[in-house]
């Protein structure tokens, strides 16, 4: 093989390299006090300007209150929460893990072609942190340069990617950004079927004097057994709408024929609109918003979720009790019978079989977890199919006042990569459904079972 010039220069670039990552973290030279960055207050900082090689220098003004205006290259809002990751990165001071070399810029990407300068001001012209990042090195630690300085040294930086952005890469993804408490009203609107969620104010005021809203309901079905965590859970994904990257308008995302018109209205009426793409590509689906021309890539979780029919939104709430409310609870899964009862005394002892340690703390979780007990999803098998005839395990749970309720479980399912559940259904009614294992587990401990 013919070693070129340029090859030999690639070499020593490579060589000079993997020398520095082999220097300990923080070499301290006798005599030689290593310098530091200073630490900035982030809400102090009212401008940060980065310019990246030879590329045009970004100019971004504003502050942690107020968000974050692009002025150079162009003018544009600045996804707040790519800054504030930025300034988090010199709150504290950053001190020099080693100086390295002198003087010798392009071995570590700190010439003028490659290094990113960061600058970030308080106040007047002269910058309160100005530094130079070059090559990267595992870890977040990156070639540093520093001004008036030839010194090259190694230093915890963050890394550079956090900073070699081109300037549309600040611009704000946010898509829509709301206060949960202020959202009133929910509309999925699909070929297959419109869904209206809407909630109305409680009568109650919170502390910072805004009306407490009360539980959601379908409107066309006020009587339906509506989960009220699923439809909080949609509402808390869209109220901070966040995009992985911004398109051209003219991007094809399947407009033609949307996957779903998505609504959100507030207490004080704004209401704003997003059209669901039917188009998904490679795990990213895509959304524009009625009142923008951007085109916006999301994750097709998003899709999923707002494409659910009326049955996905069912009640998954199995039990609803307190601890209070429980006088003894007895588990048979085929060995010998375990009961637990709830003494006087607010503790528990098992009872069932007689001589048996009772670890209470594992008791006050398995009461907590059958008390909040919440299915994985609805299934439409029967109950034979399901492993429920006869159940291979119950769980029975007596009430101080007289009720009981039971939790059959038939076969077990799912493992490797799919998450292993249980086939379950309670007493008297029909309705089949999964649990996971781990609940399931969790419940067994206070009994005394191990998996």
């Amino acid at each position: 093989m013919t070693l070129t010039r340029k090859t030999l220069a690639m070499w020593a670039v490579a060589l000079v390299l993997g020398l520095a990552l082999l220097l300990p973290q923080r070499q301290v030279v006798y005599g030689e006090d290593l310098p530091s960055l200073p630490g900035v207050d982030r809400d102090l900082v009212t401008r940060i300007e980065i310019t990246a090689g030879v590329r045009e220098r970004i100019a971004i003004e504003g502050s942690m209150e107020t968000g974050w205006k692009m002025l150079q290259p162009f003018e544009a809002e600045v996804d707040r929460i790519l800054i504030r990751s930025l300034l988090n990165l010199y709150v504290d001071p950053v001190p020099m893990d080693t100086r390295v070399d002198s003087g010798d810029r392009e071995t570590y990407g700190l010439d003028q072609s490659n290094r990113v300068l960061v600058e970030l001001f308080t106040e007047g012209e002269v910058p309160a942190l100005s530094v130079n990042v070059g090559a990267d090195l595992p870890g977040g630690v990156s070639f540093v340069r520093l001004p008036e300085d030839e010194g090259i040294y190694r230093a915890k930086v963050g890394g550079r990617r956090r900073v070699d952005k081109a300037a549309k890469d600040w611009v704000n993804r946010f898509i829509y950004e709301e206060d949960l408490e202020r959202i009133t009203a929910l509309e999925l609107r699909t070929p297959s079927e419109d869904l209206v969620f809407v909630r109305e104010p409680s009568g109650e005021v919170g502390m910072d004097g805004v009306p407490v809203l009360g539980p959601w309901s379908l409107v066309d079905a006020p009587a339906f057994d509506l989960d009220q965590r699923s439809v909080e859970s949609a509402v808390r994904s869209l109220s901070k709408f966040r995009a992985g990257e911004i398109l051209s308008s003219e991007f094809e995302g399947g407009w033609l024929e949307p996957a779903a018109v998505v609504t959100l209205r507030t207490v004080d009426g704004v209401a704003t609109t997003f059209t669901f793409g039917s188009r998904i590509l490679d795990g990213a689906a895509f959304v524009r918003r009625d009142d923008e021309p951007e085109v916006y890539r999301i994750s097709a979780t998003y899709h999923q979720g707002v494409t659910r029919d009326r049955e996905a939104f069912t009640s998954l709430q199995l039990f609803d009790f307190v601890q209070d409310d429980v006088a003894r609870m007895r588990l048979d899964d085929g060995g010998v019978p375990v009961v637990v009862v709830h003494k006087e005394s607010g503790s528990w002892e098992i009872t069932e079989p007689p001589n048996v340690f009772t670890d209470v703390k594992r008791v006050f979780f398995a009461v907590n977890t059958l008390g909040d007990l919440r299915a994985r999803a609805w299934i439409g098998l029967s109950a034979a199919e399901a492993g429920l005839e006869p159940p291979s395990m119950t769980i029975a749970v007596s009430m101080h006042d007289g009720d009981r309720e039971v939790l059959e479980l038939g076969d077990r399912i799912g493992g490797g990569r799919s998450p292993v559940l249980w086939y379950g259904r309670i007493e008297g009614s029909e309705r089949i459904f999964t649990v996971g294992a781990q609940t399931v587990s969790r419940v067994r401990q206070g009994f005394g079972r191990a998996d």
